[in-house]
């Protein structure tokens, strides 16, 4: 799964554990929001091309600013941008160790990511929508939160 799925489903996890519990919950939820990534990356995404490509851009890139902006708008920015690290620390550690040590962040599986391989592959569309909702989520959590507040 790529960086936007990872990080809008850890930002679900801790957005709710907060809406029941406060900053507490959040602390709570944060092991949830780590491991959410071990269960998303049991569907192999079909690639967008390589890193930083417009593709790549679009699919990825898109969803994160929509989600940043969102994070920006819900007045709990930290609630959502904690749970967008939980989610994405697994390949934080094992791409951030593999880029530093042989250059490439898919040199070397890492720790977290040896362990679990994929058990279904994503379509190129199915990929796509995957993407969009990363994109969209964080929007109908900003709906939830102003509806919640009023």
């Amino acid at each position: 799964m790529y960086t936007a799925a990872h990080g809008t489903f850890g930002a679900i996890i801790t957005v709710a554990a907060w809406s029941v519990a406060g900053p507490a919950g959040v602390v709570g939820a944060l092991p949830l929001a780590f491991l959410s990534h071990h269960v998303l990356d049991r569907f192999w995404e079909h690639p967008y091309g390589r890193f930083l490509s417009r593709q790549h851009i679009l699919w990825d890139g898109v969803p994160i600013l929509m989600f940043a902006l969102a994070a920006f708008l819900s007045g709990i920015p930290w609630v959502m941008v904690s749970g967008w690290i939980a989610g994405n620390a697994m390949d934080i550690w094992d791409k951030g160790r593999s880029w530093i040590r042989y250059g490439s962040p898919f040199a070397d599986p890492g720790f977290w990511h040896r362990h679990n391989p994929p058990k279904w592959s994503m379509s190129d569309g199915q990929t796509k929508a995957v993407a969009v909702l990363a994109g969209a989520l964080p929007f109908v959590i900003l709906l939830v939160l102003q509806g919640a507040s009023t």
